[in-house]
C-alpha cells in the first residue's frame, strides 16, 4: 500500500491542491459559485448536475476541509491557506469547509 490517511490508501484520495492550481484542461465549465465561509461548516455552494470536478480557492481567511462528509471544525480537518486553491474530484457533495478564524471567501468553479 503507498500510504493512508484515516485508514484510506493514499492511491485512492481523489484531491490533487497546490499554491496556484489550475482547472481541469479540456473539461467542460458548468458554472460558477462564491461564498462566504465563517465559523459553521458548509459543503460546496450550489452544485451544478453532471459536476465532477470542483477548481476551488479561498481568500481572506484560511478554510479547514474534509471530504468524508463530516463536518470540519476550527481545529479538526485539513489547512487550506488564504490565497490557494484545490481541485476535487470526488463526490462533490460529501466536501465541508469552514474557517480557522474570521470570515473567508471560497470561490468555485465546476466542471464535468
Amino acid at each position: 500500500m503507498a500510504g493512508t490517511l484515516q485508514g484510506v490508501p493514499s492511491s485512492a484520495i481523489p484531491v490533487r491542491s497546490g499554491g496556484t492550481g489550475s482547472p481541469p484542461f479540456g473539461a467542460t465549465p458548468l458554472g460558477f459559485h462564491q461564498e462566504s465561509v465563517s465559523n459553521t461548516a458548509i459543503g460546496l455552494p450550489s452544485i451544478p448536475a453532471g459536476a465532477t470536478v470542483a477548481y476551488c480557492y479561498v481568500a481572506g481567511a484560511g478554510l479547514l476541509w474534509r471530504d468524508d462528509g463530516v463536518a470540519p471544525t476550527s481545529t479538526v480537518g485539513f489547512p487550506w491557506a488564504s490565497g490557494t486553491s484545490v481541485t476535487f474530484s470526488a463526490s462533490l457533495s460529501t466536501i465541508k469547509v469552514i474557517a480557522a478564524s474570521g470570515t473567508g471567501t471560497l470561490s468555485v468553479a465546476y466542471y464535468a
